[in-house]
């Protein structure tokens, strides 16, 4: 999974964090967390549609969930 990082134009990213759901649309669970704006998800079952979300972290703490994809 890839997304978009930040400008440099805000505040300076501390970490990138990636949920996936269950397949369901229920629970979210963090399966990256790092500096990159890229990660590798294992454990995915063929034949089920996740949902991704995409947090960032700065000195303020944990922002706003992406849109999901």
């Amino acid at each position: 999974m890839q997304w978009n990082g930040l400008s440099i134009e805000t505040l300076e990213i501390f970490k990138y964090s990636l949920y996936v759901d269950d397949g369901f649309g229920v629970k979210f669970t963090k399966v990256y967390e790092g500096q990159t704006s890229y990660a590798v998800v294992h454990n995915l079952q063929p034949s089920v549609a996740y949902t991704f979300y995409v947090t960032a972290s700065n000195f303020n703490g944990e922002g706003s969930p992406s849109d999901l994809v």
